[in-house]
């Protein structure tokens, strides 16, 4: 049971630190680099989305987690293979409207990093309030790059959005690994043995 969940966290964890990652690099690549080309930039994005997609449907049939109901290994890495496969054939439109694509980016990071928060406050921990500032910044700033009105910021979004959300995973992460390992040690030893067989 407890493999079960550290699994399915796992691709959640894996998801977000794509986004997270993307993100700081897309964005500072745009801001500090006048020779690349986001073109460029979409090609090795999909490439990764295509390797990371492949490592997780392998591993899902090699850990055999078929047998369990709650792991989407394999979902994980199909949608990933399709976002990928999509980025490639709408790379052209992509360009195009290279900014409007990265403040939806940027939207979605920072949405990643307010249900961290949601989980961080279930599970009574203090970084929850951390972890919602950031959200809640990072949301407003996106939606006002949308309407227009900090346009010119759109890469600066985009790479603090990416900064937060790494922050984010690293503290959401510790602390539900703090409080599965809290739950494990006040249980019964005969349950824990049980749970342990599963």
């Amino acid at each position: 049971m407890e493999e079960r969940m550290k699994r399915f966290k796992n691709n959640g964890a894996i998801l977000q630190a794509i986004t997270a990652v993307a993100s700081i690099l897309i964005g500072a690549a745009m801001l500090f680099s006048k020779n690349v080309q986001f073109s460029s930039l979409c090609y090795v994005f999909c490439i990764v989305l295509w390797g990371i997609g492949i490592y997780e449907i392998v591993s899902y049939f090699l850990s055999k987690s078929y047998q369990h109901m709650s792991d989407y290994g394999f979902t994980l890495g199909v949608l990933l293979i399709l976002l990928g496969l999509v980025g490639l054939i709408r790379i052209n439109d992509m360009t195009r409207n290279v900014k409007e694509y990265m403040q939806l980016f940027s939207l979605i990071q920072s949405i990643f990093i307010l249900q961290n928060s949601v989980q961080m406050y279930a599970l009574k921990s203090k970084a929850w309030l951390l972890d919602l500032i950031f959200s809640l910044l990072m949301i407003l700033l996106s939606i006002f790059a949308f309407t227009g009105q900090l346009k010119q910021y759109t890469y600066s979004i985009l790479m603090f959005a990416g900064i937060f959300g790494c922050i984010s995973v690293f503290l959401s992460s510790m602390v539900v690994r703090s409080f599965h390992k809290k739950t494990i040690q006040e249980m019964p030893k005969e349950k824990v043995e049980d749970e342990e067989k599963h």
